[in-house]
């Protein structure tokens, strides 16, 4: 997560994982680290509320 600290800036949330060793097939990795389509979707939501909230305020 911390590559995407650039792009995402300090308020921006990210989904992935920050260590190394696991080992599986993809789909089972993303799953148990919660790497999917709905925690993107949660982070995205997250980071624009965040932003409105304080811009708004």
């Amino acid at each position: 997560m911390l590559t995407w600290r650039g792009i995402v800036g300090d308020r921006g949330r990210s989904v992935g994982i920050d260590h190394f060793g696991a080992s599986a097939d993809y789909k089972t990795l993303f799953e148990k680290f919660g790497i999917t389509t709905e925690a993107v979707i949660a982070a995205a939501r997250e980071t624009i509320a965040a932003h409105s909230t304080k811009e708004n305020a």
